[in-house]
């Protein structure tokens, strides 16, 4: 088969790929790639390639098809869906969680002695195993005496297989401190292993948050509303408004009468206030289950979710798909212009000579972005190519940007790493320098939520000479 008969272009051109598109996004949601063709249509190329398909039309009866169907669809999940987690993403939120939310839920508890926490699109399992560090913290010596769920779920089955593995490399752990490394994880063979007391709080099942009707729930028997917490962040990002009005209406039904409910930073609109009451905390905004409506609002008021029906069990060909049409000719395209997205993607995935391969062909479109330069400083020190190169990325971004704090911070970290105090120790005060005018929520660039308070913080802990990225 050629491959231009799979390229982006001849994809996009397919008479067929409207429909596959519309029934990809019914199935899973992710209405994030309703307006992004060329992206879309990469991904599912490969998974073309992978099949021996040649068409839109071929693929989408192989995606109505069963077992294979089901199968395909977790394969196209896994190239959909975005790996990006490290512990303790948001620190305003773990703070929040360690002085409001876990002493507030556990005080409500403390007659039953269960906390029950859901983590909602959990990816490859960071989440889920931060919080079950900060309740064995929060609870103590008194852990034995409660009864602790955390669910942890997520739509990709290859997240989940990897974050049972409780496995993760520097790029995952680069918010935690070094002397908190050594105490929660075991080096193992070039990764970390988190420690069992840690990984055995979590469960992980298979979720799709877009499951119609009642079966929306994890497989865990909580329905009725029996999270005491539930973090669903960054998940909403690739839902459109309608679904999104939706699920907020099924989160808050799954939460206990004053749960709480956590989202990514960029995520709350309007809606949240019509669903839940906001709490505000120092750097973050967090929402508590409002009183409960009657009927529940999903049932009877929120517009549907477009998800297409159960497939009949037998149905003619000529109805299910039009009838198979040879492809037009191939029209050499352009491939879509790298993203710095698909760069933290592939990092986050581990796949680091292909996050070089993207840096260097968005440094060959705009060599002058130090955001590019800064995340190739990254790829090159976690991707074990050396500290020269990430070092020589650094200061590029700092020549582009002066002001640039992360880029800073990193060159410190790779100084440092690298057996030269005296010049990480000045990265680090440049760092605390270009602080000095930010208020401690403001938000950094290239900082994925981190804020200037949470780096200050972690400038500290270097200096005193107790952390490392």
């Amino acid at each position: 088969m050629s491959e231009a008969l799979v390229s982006v272009g001849a994809l996009v051109r397919d008479s067929g790929f409207s429909r596959l598109k519309s029934y990809i996004i019914g199935l899973t949601g992710l209405a994030y790639y309703d307006d992004k063709d060329d992206a879309l249509a990469e991904r599912l190329a490969r998974r073309l390639r992978a099949n021996g398909r040649a068409d839109c039309t071929g693929y989408l009866e192989l995606l109505m098809s069963d077992p294979e169907g089901r199968r395909e669809l977790d394969e196209l999940i896994s190239e959909l869906t975005i790996g990006e987690t490290f512990f303790f993403r948001y620190p305003e939120q773990f703070e929040a969680l360690r002085t409001i939310i876990l002493p507030d839920c556990i005080a409500r508890n403390r007659d039953e002695r269960r906390l029950r926490v859901w983590s909602a699109g959990c990816s490859t399992g960071a989440e889920p195993y931060s919080i079950a560090v900060l309740v064995h913290e929060v609870l103590g010596e008194h852990l034995p005496d409660w009864h602790v769920t955390i669910l942890a779920t997520d739509i990709n089955r290859d997240f989940l297989a990897r974050a049972r593995t409780g496995r993760f490399g520097d790029w995952a752990l680069r918010s935690v401190a070094e002397s908190q490394r050594a105490a929660l994880f075991v080096a193992d063979n070039g990764q970390w292993l988190l420690r069992n007391p840690y990984r055995g709080m979590v469960s992980f099942a298979h979720h799709n948050l877009i499951s119609p009707g009642d079966c929306w729930m994890p497989p865990d028997g909580f329905g009725g509303g029996g999270f005491d917490i539930i973090l669903c962040r960054n998940v909403l990002i690739y839902f459109d408004r309608e679904t999104i009005q939706l699920l907020l209406p099924r989160l808050a039904d799954g939460l206990k009468a004053d749960g709480w409910l956590l989202v990514g930073s960029s995520e709350p609109n309007e809606d949240f206030n019509r669903v839940f009451a906001t709490v505000n905390a120092p750097g973050t905004t967090l929402y508590r289950k409002a009183a409960p409506a009657s009927p529940p609002l999903w049932a009877a008021e929120a517009p549907q979710i477009r998800v297409l029906p159960p497939r009949p069990a037998r149905i003619a060909r000529s109805r299910a798909l039009p009838p198979r049409r040879s492809p037009p000719p191939a029209v050499p395209v352009e491939r879509p212009r790298p993203s710095l997205s698909e760069i933290i993607d592939l990092a986050d995935r581990g796949r680091w000579d292909e996050a070089r391969r993207v840096c260097d062909q968005c440094l060959a479109v705009d060599a002058m972005n130090p955001v590019t330069h800064y995340l190739s400083a990254l790829v090159h020190h976690h991707g074990g190519t050396g500290s020269l190169e990430a070092e020589q990325s650094c200061r590029k971004a700092i020549y582009l940007d002066r002001n640039f704090a992360l880029a800073h911070y990193q060159l410190g970290a790779i100084l440092a790493g690298r057996g030269e105090p005296a010049g990480a120790r000045r990265a680090l005060l440049n760092v605390l320098r270009i602080l000095e005018q930010l208020p401690d929520t403001a938000p950094l660039p290239a900082g994925d939520g981190l804020t200037a308070g949470g780096l200050r913080a972690m400038v500290k802990l270097r200096l005193e000479g107790r952390g490392r990225s």
